[in-house]
């Protein structure tokens, strides 16, 4: 993939920190093509298909003053809008100021704008704004702010590896061959996700790839629970697996997801009735990557006892559930026992 870094503006955050104390500092293209680690972020973004760390973000139709600032970093010429470029990128800052955890990790919130291409992008998008939190030691904070440039910095105590990115948001959102959900916004957060990350942006946020997956087919159960008494089971999911061939370009929309669970609750499932177990406001954003439905069932007995298994083994798995017991045999020819955590 071919990055090229066409400028940016940076500023510190930590929380509680003073609006007195907020500075700006920015860089154009010149600079900013010496700097392949931002490209190497991009790029990690771009790509990334995680199952746990990527979410996506909708924008509803009225508008958010982030959507606004966002637009603006990726449509304003660098050279010829830096003023306008940076006070967006400066409005996005304090934003993130203000909603910051007072557990987060201080560091430098990064805004770029970048050209993209390459054979792995599936949408026809050649620029993309790119929000990019990076801790850095205080010691380096300063001598930035200092500075004021980033020519005289040290790039190699400075910035994290590229698989170290703390915290990244991209707008407008990439599809690639190994990310295939629409969306407006994508958010990269490495280990944990951050719920002040996904407020700072104002959008209705979704999990991507097999986190998504495995929360529609979970609320699927839900449903069926609530209507029969009984939970889906792995025959419920190899159903579900079906849609990887049902399914249009690799991304299964609302109808194929609502016509799989009609057919394992027994009965009609609407978007909303998805939507509402989901706790989502638009039931149009519930989709699903074909390559990422998941494929082993997991039964937990009284929230102690765990049996997980692929679900192409659900014949040999039988359950009984009555109303105050739950009986689960599995049918096999060899056993093997080991000892498993602490």
């Amino acid at each position: 993939m071919d990055i090229s870094i066409q400028g940016m503006a940076y500023s510190p955050i930590e929380y509680g920190l003073e609006s007195g104390d907020q500075w700006q500092n920015s860089v154009g293209q010149d600079t900013a093509s010496e700097l392949d680690v931002f490209a190497e972020y991009i790029t990690e973004v771009i790509v990334k298909s995680d199952q746990s760390n990527v979410t996506r973000g909708n924008f509803d139709t009225s508008g958010t003053a982030t959507e606004g600032a966002l637009q603006v970093l990726c449509d304003t010429d660098y050279e010829d809008g830096q003023s306008d470029f940076c006070d967006a990128a400066f409005e996005l800052t304090k934003r993130l100021n203000d909603v910051l955890h007072h557990t987060a990790n201080e560091g430098v919130l990064f805004a770029v704008q970048a050209g993209i291409e390459g054979e792995v992008l599936t949408d026809d998008i050649d620029t993309v704004a790119v929000l990019l939190k990076l801790d850095l030691e205080e010691a380096q904070r300063v001598k930035l702010k200092s500075d004021n440039t980033l020519k005289s910095v040290s790039f190699e105590d400075l910035f994290p590896e590229p698989e170290e990115l703390q915290k990244a948001v991209m707008y407008p959102l990439v599809r690639t061959t190994s990310f295939r959900l629409p969306g407006d916004v994508k958010f990269y957060q490495k280990d944990t996700l951050s719920e002040y990350f996904h407020r700072f942006i104002e959008c209705d946020i979704a999990p991507a790839t097999l986190e998504q997956a495995k929360s529609v087919f979970e609320a699927i159960s839900e449903i069926k629970h609530e209507r029969t008494g009984q939970r889906a089971d792995a025959e419920d999911l190899n159903r579900f697996r079906a849609l990887r061939e049902d399914s249009d370009g690799g991304v299964v929309e609302l109808d194929e997801i609502t016509s799989a669970a009609s057919d394992i609750v027994g009965e009609t499932v609407s978007g909303q009735d998805l939507a509402d177990e989901l706790g989502r406001d638009n039931p149009d954003a519930i989709v699903m990557d074909s390559n990422n439905l998941p494929s082993v069932v997991k039964y937990e007995v009284d929230e102690e006892i765990e049996v997980k298994f692929p679900s192409t083994a659900s014949e040999r798995v039988n359950v009984n559930e009555d109303e105050n017991e739950v009986e689960i045999s599995i049918t096999g020819g060899d056993l093997t026992v080991a000892p498993r955590d602490r």
